[in-house]
């Protein structure tokens, strides 16, 4: 595939039952270390980016947290907002009206800046895990081999309908943020992408189901 152009980021969320006795990163870490293997994470199933966030944070954090994988994220939240399981990291837009209304406790979010849709939320790389990010982002790529004349045409439109009122209120309005990259950028982000999950995957030794 040839990259064309990344237009939009979701940024993830680490959130936990409100009935978890902490209220930051630093305090998840230091409960998790003292007791190790007695805490669970939900997922919407084996190597979404939910699991791949929570295998992220052990590996950062050098913690010992358990993995409970779902069919699918509504069945996870039901499970995380019951207090079956303690946390997830998932989507900020599945997360922000439970954050609103309490039912879960909002940690830190996975991008390397504050998001909009968040701002008093610190980051969870500026608490301790510096560079943690874990995203769900959306671009647009051609078959390989599509002249580049062609991929710098349609960059050029993706470009303007992002830059566009109308689109950005859009993208706020689903709870995503612009995020334009160029080819170049682009191909360079997923080929980082790929090597920092492929690290991930074999540290974990994750297998497809």
């Amino acid at each position: 595939l040839a990259p064309i152009a990344m237009f939009a980021s979701i940024p993830y969320v680490m959130v936990v039952n409100p009935a978890v006795p902490v209220t930051n990163i630093r305090e998840l870490i230091a409960l998790a270390k003292a007791k190790p293997g007695q805490l669970n994470f939900a997922s919407s199933g084996n190597g979404g980016s939910p699991h791949l966030c929570g295998e992220l944070f052990k590996t950062m954090a050098g913690i010992d947290i358990v993995h409970i994988p779902y069919k699918g994220a509504a069945i996870a939240m039901i499970d995380v907002l019951s207090g079956q399981i303690p946390m997830i990291c998932t989507g900020a837009t599945a997360l922000a009206a439970h954050i609103k209304a309490g039912r879960v406790r909002p940690l830190g979010v996975a991008s390397l800046k504050r998001t909009p849709l968040m701002p008093e939320l610190p980051t969870i790389s500026e608490q301790g895990l510096t560079g943690f990010e874990v995203n769900s982002w959306s671009g647009l790529l051609a078959p390989a081999g599509t002249p580049e004349p062609i991929i710098r045409r349609l960059h050029d439109a993706v470009a303007k309908i992002v830059n566009s009122d109308d689109m950005k209120n859009f993208l706020a309005n689903v709870g995503a943020e612009p995020a334009l990259l160029d080819p170049r950028e682009f191909g360079a982000y997923l080929k980082a992408d790929t090597a920092k999950w492929a690290k991930v995957v074999k540290a974990a030794n994750l297998k497809v189901d």
